[in-house]
C-alpha cells in the first residue's frame, strides 16, 4: 500500500504542468534513443535494464546497478549529423549516481541569390548529472539535471531543465516505467548575433511510458562427450565417444512497449514495440518498430565485460542511421 501511494503521488506531481510550451523542439524525439541496444528495438524503451544508458533515457534506471560502468555511442545520421554519448554511473549504497554528454553537430551547405555557399553550424550539447533512490522497493525513483546549450548559424542559447522517472519491478521478469523531459526550468535563453536581440525557446514537457517482459530459457542440445580408454593396469590406451550427453543453452528474451507523447497535446503520440533474443551472452539480435519512422534492426556482441551494441535505422522520412555502442 505504501508503494502504491508513492506511485500516486509521484504520478501525480509529473503530470501537473501541462504546459502553453511554444518551442520548436522536436517533441517525442526529445527522448533520443541515445544507445545502441534501445534503439534497435526502436527506443527508447523506457522500462528496459539500460543500466548506464539511462542515465539520459530514465534516471530511476541508474538504481539497478551493481558495479560502476561506462558506455560511449556514437551514430551517423540523416544529413551529415554527428550524435555522440558518453556517459559513467556507479552504485552508491540506496543511490545509483551517473553523469553523461550527448553532442549532435552537423555542418550544413547553403548557397544565395549569387550562389555563394556558406556553412551553417548545428550544434546540440546535453550535460547530464543523475541520481536514483532504491529506498521504495521495488519502486525507483530517479531525476537529472541537464545543462543545454544550442548553436544555430547565429543563434547561440542555453538552459537547464529537469527530467524524472520511475520503474516498478511488478514481477522478476516485468517492468513497468515511466520518464519526464523537461519538467521544470523549460526555457532556454540566448542572443542573436545577426541583430543582438535577446531569443529564447521553451521546452516541450514530453511524456513516455513503457513496459518490458523479459525471460530466460534452456535448450538441452545433444553432444557427444569424450573419455579416456584406460586398461587394467592404469594405463591410457585411447579415446572414445559417449552419447546420451546434453548441454544447456542459455536464451535470454524480451519484447517491450512504448508510448511518447507532448503532455500538452497527446495526439502527437507515437508508439514503439521491440524485441531481443540473447543467446549465451555471447550474441545479441534486436529488431524493433516505431510508428513514425517504421524499422530498426541490430545486434550485440559480448566479449568478457565488454558488449558491442549496433543499430540500424532505415529512416521512413529523414534517411537512415547506423550506431555503434561500447559498453564497460
Amino acid at each position: 500500500m505504501r508503494v502504491l501511494k508513492v506511485v500516486l503521488t509521484v504520478a501525480a506531481f509529473s503530470f501537473f504542468p501541462v504546459p502553453d510550451a511554444r518551442g520548436y523542439n522536436a517533441g517525442p524525439l526529445v527522448f533520443d534513443n541515445i544507445d545502441s541496444r534501445s534503439s534497435a528495438m526502436g527506443g527508447p524503451m523506457i522500462a528496459l535494464d539500460n543500466r548506464v544508458n539511462d542515465v539520459f533515457i530514465n534516471p530511476a534506471g541508474l538504481g539497478l546497478l551493481r558495479k560502476q560502468g561506462m558506455t560511449v555511442t556514437h551514430s551517423f545520421e540523416f544529413m551529415g549529423i554527428s550524435n555522440s554519448f558518453i556517459g559513467i554511473a556507479m552504485p552508491l549504497g540506496k543511490y545509483g549516481i551517473g553523469a553523461g554528454w550527448n553532442r549532435k553537430f552537423t555542418d550544413i551547405e547553403t548557397t544565395d541569390e549569387t550562389n555563394r555557399g556558406e556553412s551553417v553550424r548545428y550544434s546540440n550539447n546535453n550535460v547530464v548529472l543523475a541520481l536514483a533512490y532504491t529506498g521504495f522497493h521495488p519502486m525507483l525513483v530517479g531525476t537529472d539535471f541537464r545543462y543545454i546549450h544550442k548553436h544555430f548559424a547565429r543563434f547561440r542559447m542555453s538552459g537547464v531543465t529537469l527530467d524524472t522517472g520511475f520503474k516498478v519491478s511488478i514481477t522478476k521478469n516485468f517492468t513497468i516505467a515511466y520518464a519526464v523531459k523537461n519538467l521544470f526550468f523549460k526555457r532556454l535563453k540566448g542572443r542573436s548575433y545577426w541583430n543582438d536581440n535577446t531569443v529564447e525557446e521553451t521546452l516541450d514537457t514530453v511524456l513516455a511510458v513503457g513496459i518490458f517482459k523479459s525471460g530466460n530459457y534452456f535448450l538441452r542440445l545433444p553432444e557427444r562427450a569424450g573419455y579416456n580408454r584406460v586398461s587394467s593396469t592404469g594405463t591410457v590406451t585411447g579415446r572414445g565417444e559417449q552419447g546420451g550427453v546434453f548441454k544447456k543453452m542459455n536464451i535470454r528474451t524480451g519484447i517491450g512497449f512504448d508510448i511518447k507523447t507532448f503532455i500538452r497535446d497527446f495526439l502527437t503520440a507515437s508508439f514503439i514495440i521491440g524485441g531481443e533474443v540473447v543467446v549465451e551472452r555471447s550474441l545479441g539480435i534486436r529488431l524493433g518498430w516505431e510508428s513514425v519512422q517504421g524499422i530498426s534492426a541490430g545486434l550485440s556482441v559480448y566479449y568478457k565485460r565488454l558488449k558491442i551494441d549496433y543499430a540500424f535505422l532505415p529512416g521512413k522520412y529523414l534517411g537512415s542511421t547506423h550506431k555503434v555502442s561500447l559498453t564497460f
